[in-house]
């Protein structure tokens, strides 16, 4: 199996994890892995090559802090005659998948594209005049290249619903994973509560982690601060934003200097294990993704989440059970869903999440899915040859 995409260390994000975990489970069946990119090198923390895979590296753009864009260029040619694989996997629809896949097509190589963001919506949010054209332009890619492809594996089971998914012979839901031993309860700290609360552990903690730019919808967290906890009324909970982007700076501009706002910045490790475990729930204002990890890491870590009615997230949170959706961007709605649960349903909410996380979302289930996708995509590609 080939595996490309743009989602490799020393990038760390929840695609990243997929490939990663998809890398491990081949390599321990016995199967032969390598991977293009252009992110990192050998030595590189949590590199492929750490978990018995082999690797092209070809030119790529950087993007932002160690995330590079791989470009289409002679190294993929390399890789293919080097490896000479049975099935290629790109993770995304990438720049360089938007180029490879008509020729793999026209070589014959079966490919499947596991789809975990929704490029359609994120290509709105390309700066300048340009992004008034650009969904456009991806829906018209997406329903010319899409049908080249031998199989897609969806994260978010709604996006079947898209056309150019429409009638294609191999489309499968993709359940995420999670590390169960990692993301877990015990790794709640007091210290880590008190200076997440700013010294308020015994209110409810809100804690909203991951990139911080404007594709996530991530201005709606001021909002959110402003109206779930008004000036001379007595407050509901504290919040802790964490995670670094784009948006970072005009977000602390606006609610940073609040007592019921801590903003570290990025975190990661054990730190990052225990500040999800301290608190109580979990908040996502985006709808422009499609189950981001953290919902399921979170849940883990046992506590509830709040997340919006829309894409994958009512596949995760149960309304009522272990979590509340609110409606999408309201977040006068999305202060009531965090009102209901402190009002005496977190600690059943909690434990329910945990629950979930434990009876659906183990990586060994999402890898052992990939694998048998793999196998049946190319029985199926064989038999129509």
């Amino acid at each position: 199996v080939l595996l490309s995409g743009d989602s490799f260390p020393p990038k760390l994000d929840g695609v990243q994890n997929f490939a990663r975990n998809t890398i491990q489970a081949l390599v321990r069946d016995g199967h032969k892995v390598h991977v293009f990119c252009s992110n990192g090198s050998p030595t590189t923390h949590l590199a492929p090559e750490n978990y018995g895979a082999t690797v092209t590296r070809g030119p790529g753009v950087e993007v932002q802090p160690k995330h590079k864009i791989t470009l289409p260029s002679p190294h993929f040619l390399l890789a293919l005659m080097r490896f000479r694989p049975h099935i290629i996997q790109f993770f995304d629809f990438t720049p360089c998948a938007f180029f490879c896949v008509p020729f793999l097509w026209w070589l014959g190589i079966p490919v499947v594209i596991s789809h975990h963001s929704r490029i359609d919506l994120y290509a709105a949010y390309v700066p300048g005049f340009l992004g008034d054209y650009s969904p456009q332009v991806v829906r018209a890619a997406c329903e010319v290249l899409f049908p080249l492809a031998t199989g897609h594996l969806l994260i978010d089971g709604s996006q079947k619903d898209q056309s150019w998914f429409q009638g294609h012979p191999n489309t499968r839901f993709w359940a995420t994973g999670c590390d169960l031993e990692f993301f877990h309860p015990s790794k709640a700290s007091a210290e880590t509560r008190a200076i997440c609360s700013n010294g308020r552990p015994d209110l409810p903690l809100v804690v909203f982690v991951g990139r911080l730019s404007p594709e996530k919808q991530v201005d709606k967290l001021i909002d959110l601060v402003k109206v779930t906890n008004l000036p001379g009324e007595p407050e509901l909970c504290r919040f802790a934003i964490v995670g670094h982007g784009d948006s970072w700076e005009s977000i602390h501009q606006e609610i940073g200097h609040r007592p019921d706002v801590y903003m570290p910045g990025a975190v990661t490790g054990e730190q990052l294990a225990s500040t999800v475990a301290s608190a109580d729930i979990f908040f996502s204002p985006t709808v422009t993704g499609t189950l981001d990890l953290v919902f399921i890491e979170s849940q883990a870590a046992g506590i509830a989440v709040v997340g919006p009615r829309a894409v994958a997230v009512p596949l995760v949170v149960t309304d009522g059970v272990n979590g509340r959706l609110y409606d999408p961007l309201d977040m006068q709605d999305a202060r009531r869903a965090i009102q209901d649960i402190t009002n005496g349903q977190l600690d059943k909410m909690k434990a329910e999440a945990r629950k979930n996380a434990k009876e659906n979302f183990t990586w060994s289930k999402s890898s052992d899915a990939a694998i048998q996708f793999y196998k049946d995509v190319l029985q199926y590609f064989q038999s129509h040859r």
